[in-house]
This record gives structure tokens, sequence and C-alpha cells, in this order.
């Protein structure tokens, strides 16, 4: 009979052989237990599956400090980060309202509050939260950010800029206000603070120039009304360094003329000019001075190709 069968079988099986072939029901209960294996999209280790079908929560990382510890030592402020953390400053979204008040509790240096606020608009990610116009810390930042780049969609399509200009609004509104207060007497002012320091600062780069000097700050400044069309300004500023070849200019002359800049602008705005408003005409002033240069090194590589 059937019953005998299975009985001689049970009794005859050699060791390490199941005696009985499990049941349907049995191979459902085990595979509830039966363990993940190791390429299991949870993680690298063995988890075990739930009755219910899922798998034990994985504790996430805590990318935010991750971010926040990354940043400081990338801006080369990591000897702060216990001030920071001290003083409320501890984590990415209170870092922009870092101010001078600020520097003595914290034991900065107003350079390094303007690297570290610097390295913060750049560790957006371009291209996902600041390309969309959403920057993750818009909400201490007090809006959001001011970009173009050629991952940004501009009011015009056609327009690609090859750099991008990471700025708040903020930080827009201090350069537009501050604008119009140079443009009272036609930068004239500025211009002859600029001739100074650059004289002072770097002689023989500024004996080459032979320039008006009010005409310099205009060029500088050509891009704060034209953030909605970047690339179109980028385009006038690489044709205007190309011109600047035909005199012989040198890259790192835009360094030397940059550190006069910055002290004209102090000289000129007193106590009123922060280190937001300094930080808004550095990055300003590398826009247009890295799209001089790119014009610069197209000019001396079409001259060596003749």
């Amino acid at each position: 009979t059937r019953a005998g069968r299975v009985a001689r079988l049970k009794l005859s099986s050699p060791p390490g052989i199941p005696r009985s072939f499990p049941s349907r029901m049995d191979q459902r209960a085990k595979s509830r237990c039966a363990p993940v294996p190791s390429a299991c999209p949870w993680g690298g280790k063995r988890l075990s599956v739930q009755a219910n079908g899922k798998p034990p929560a994985v504790k996430a990382k805590e990318r935010p400090e991750q971010d926040f510890k990354a940043l400081l030592k990338k801006a080369g402020v990591g000897q702060h980060a216990s001030n920071l953390v001290a003083n409320g400053f501890d984590d990415l979204e209170t870092l922009m309202e870092l101010s001078e008040e600020h520097l003595e509790d914290l034991k900065m240096t107003r350079e390094e509050m303007m690297e570290l606020k610097s390295q913060l608009l750049q560790f957006c990610p371009a291209g996902s939260a600041v390309g969309k116009g959403v920057c993750p810390f818009s909400a201490s930042m007090g809006a959001n950010p001011v970009v173009a780049s050629s991952e940004v969609k501009l009011d015009h399509p056609q327009d690609t800029s090859k750099r991008p200009l990471l700025m708040t609004d903020a930080m827009h509104r201090l350069l537009k206000e501050s604008w119009q207060q140079l443009q009272v007497d036609n930068c004239e002012h500025l211009g002859n603070l600029l001739s100074q320091h650059f004289f002072k600062q770097a002689p023989e780069s500024a004996s080459t120039c032979g320039m008006d000097w009010s005409a310099v700050i205009r060029a500088i400044a050509f891009p704060i009304d034209r953030l909605d069309e970047l690339a179109s300004a980028e385009r006038g500023l690489t044709r205007l360094g190309k011109n600047h070849a035909r005199w012989q200019t040198k890259e790192y002359q835009f360094q030397e003329m940059k550190r006069a800049f910055l002290h004209s602008l102090r000289d000129f705005f007193g106590k009123s000019f922060t280190a937001d408003l300094e930080l808004a005409w550095a990055l300003l002033y590398d826009f247009v001075s890295g799209a001089m240069v790119d014009g610069l090194k197209e000019a001396q590589a079409e001259f060596r190709g003749c």
C-alpha cells in the first residue's frame, strides 16, 4: 500500500537525507525566514525577511551631519566646528546666517567666514536642488539662489553660460543697491580709488594700463542688471577679453586687480561694506574675470594657430 511504501522510505533513508518530503505549506513557512542574499538592495549584510515580507528597518546614514563636516573641512575652518556647534550653527541651514557680530564668539576671521559662505553656495548640488532654483539652504538664506549655468533653463532657452553664478536673492539685492550708490558720480570716485590701490599693490601691472578706471568699474558691474541673460553678458565679456590680448594682458593681472578692487570698495563703503556685500562683489568679479580670461585664451590660441 501507499502508507507502507512511505514508512519503508522513512526507515531506509541514509543519514543526512530527509525521511519525508516537506509539504508545500512547510516550504512557504520556511521561505518567510529564509536569509536574503548578500546582494540585497537594503545592504550588504544578510538580513532576515519578516513575516509581512518586508525587510527589517535599516538606519539611514546621517547625511546632513556628513555634509556639515565636509563643508567645514573644505572651507578650511574645521578647527571651528566645536565653537560653531556650541553657538547654534550646527547645520548647513544656519551657516548662511553668520555675520560679523558672531566672529568674536566663534574666534573666526572675516575671511574665514566669507570662504565658508562661498563654499556653502557651491555645496548646493548643481543640476539638482540649485539647478532647479530651490536650494536646500534657501530657508536660512531668505530666498532662492540666483543661478545661471549650462544646467539651468534661462528665460531665453538658447542662452547657456559656461560657468554658474551662485548667488542668493539677498546678495543680488545688496549688489543692486550698492551699484546704484556707485553710479552717482558715474563711478569716478571708485575708479580713482581703484587706480590708487592697483598702482600701490601691483605697480608693474598698473603701469601698463592706460585706461579709464571708471570704465573698468562699469565692466565689472556689467552683469548686475543682466542676471536673467547671463549667457549673453558672458559672451560680451569674452569678446572684451579677446580685445585685451592686443594689449598683452596676462591672466595673473586679473587676480591682482581683484585685490585692489575689493580694497577700493572697502574704502568707498566703509563700515557698511559687510562680509555678505564683499562676497557678492567677489563672486561677481570672478564671473567677469573668468569670462574675460576665456576670451584672452581664445585670442592667444588663434594667434598661435596663424
